[in-house]
């Protein structure tokens, strides 16, 4: 997990968490899991950008 500030939002996501877009300019959590699923070599190909609010409130 990490951080992206608002100088570095450059893309439209979409937050998995409230499936509404995360703007170009919004500082968002970026997540990933630690191991890969079957789907996928690496965990970074499964990163999802979330609102910050959004990731706070999952549990």
């Amino acid at each position: 997990m990490r951080a992206v500030p608002a100088s570095r939002a450059l893309k439209v996501y979409t937050c998995p968490g409230c499936l509404h877009p995360v703007q170009p300019g919004t500082p968002h959590i970026v997540a990933w899991p630690h191991e890969p699923s079957m789907f996928s070599q690496s965990p970074v190909e499964e990163r999802r950008h979330w609102h910050t609010g959004c990731w706070r409130s999952r549990l």
